[in-house]
């Protein structure tokens, strides 16, 4: 893979990962994730990258000291088997996330430290380390600038915290380019919870008055509800869209696939060949989360024969991928 493409990757990841963690209360370089948060795929995010800037690795140790108890241990573990059976990762990828649990030395994490369990020596290269005098914001802040932890404070980390979040997101948002529904089907797919557990806390939201059916519309057997209450209402920052942030981590998984294909290939052919699987692959995965970049992309290049598209065309589009949910994530492409 040429370097010059691989660094701007790179960097790329790096910074939707830190617009992600500065969200959360770090105090890190670059945007803020202007979307809705996610603390377990962030974890899965931050393992993978985390190498090439060790800050990353200290900001999720110091967070989950703090806030270990807002992570949901059981979609956590949902989304690291599912990545396992999907043989979409590589047995050590997430040895610096292991790393960090097992020193937390809490109860509930040791299933998800036997779940990472890996036999290699955890070994980071030392790249772009440096100290952070301030790490992470006030509690206080933090926490009024994030809907989901306020709601797992409040309810609990479960289905319950997090049906009602998705849903004050969707009700709100200006634009459904997506049509997300707050409906069982789409909260299931979204949230990645076990169906059962999204249909009785459905049930429970709807007799709690919380959720209220939305007797206009109808998908088959499925109800529609629409959110009673506006628990975002006095939050300073709120989420202007649902991204399904486990769609990113597959995204990285992709990348990581690409450079390990292409290095040391010298044929441009092949090059291009996967450099425009990982396009439409990439292009899928964006749209499973909800990321609406279709402007920014360059579709064209899916249309005519590979032969030709110059490489460097190629390459631009890869970099646009990344570069074009950076931008939606943090809000440049609204403004």
């Amino acid at each position: 893979m040429p370097q010059e493409l691989k660094n701007r990757l790179t960097e790329m990841e790096l910074d939707i990962v830190w617009c992600h963690w500065n969200r959360l209360g770090a105090m890190g370089y670059g945007r803020k994730n202007q979307c809705s948060t996610d603390p377990e795929a962030l974890l899965l995010l931050t393992a993978m990258v985390g190498s090439e800037d060790l800050r990353l690795v200290e900001i999720m140790k110091e967070w989950l000291e703090r806030y270990e108890s807002l992570v949901s241990i059981e979609r956590l573990k949902r989304y690291i088997k599912e990545l396992r059976v999907g043989d979409v990762g590589r047995g050590d990828v997430f040895c610096s996330l292991q790393e960090v649990v097992s020193k937390l030395g809490i109860k509930r994490w040791e299933s998800v430290v036997r779940l990472l369990k890996n036999d290699g020596v955890i070994i980071f290269s030392m790249g772009r380390k440096r100290d952070l005098q301030k790490k992470l914001e006030s509690h206080d802040k933090i926490i009024q600038n994030n809907l989901q932890l306020f709601l797992r404070l409040m309810f609990g980390v479960g289905t319950r915290a997090d049906i009602i979040y998705y849903a004050t997101i969707v009700f709100d948002q200006e634009k459904n380019p997506f049509n997300l529904l707050i409906s069982a089907p789409n909260i299931s797919s979204s949230l990645h919870y076990n169906n059962s557990s999204i249909h009785r806390t459905l049930c429970d939201l709807e007799q709690a008055g919380v959720l209220l059916e939305d007797t206009r519309k109808k998908v088959g057997k499925n109800k529609i509800y629409i959110s009673k209450t506006d628990f975002g209402s006095k939050m300073v920052s709120r989420d202007k869209c649902y991204v399904d942030w486990f769609g990113i981590v597959k995204l990285f998984i992709l990348i990581e696939q690409l450079k390990e294909q292409i290095r040391d290939i010298r044929d441009e052919s092949i090059i291009k060949s996967r450099l425009n699987d990982f396009l439409r692959a990439g292009s899928e995965l964006i749209n499973r989360s909800y990321i609406d970049i279709k402007n920014t992309l360059s579709e064209q290049a899916f249309r005519p024969a590979l032969k030709r598209i110059g490489l460097n065309e190629l390459e631009s589009s890869v970099v646009s991928l990344l570069s074009g949910t950076h931008e939606f994530i943090t809000g440049k492409a609204w403004s």
